[in-house]
């Protein structure tokens, strides 16, 4: 659930920001490709990346939110 509710909110706040189809798209194949790839890397590796992602993901919220209050 964790993961589809993050590809959710990622997708969601991608599309707000901008309505252009191959943005999806390239976020769809890069999420498909991290999810593939995360059942060969190492865990430690992993979590590393799960963070990395994660600050990507709150960036991403945080200037979604910016942009509503305006």
């Amino acid at each position: 659930s964790t993961i589809i509710s993050s590809y959710f909110f990622g997708e969601s706040n991608l599309t707000f920001i901008t309505n252009k189809k191959i943005y999806s798209i390239l976020y769809r194949i890069f999420f498909m490709i991290v999810i593939t790839a995360s059942s060969y890397i190492k865990a430690n590796v992993l979590w590393n990346l799960t963070d990395f992602l994660v600050a990507i993901l709150t960036i991403i919220n945080t200037y979604s939110i910016l942009k509503i209050n305006k």
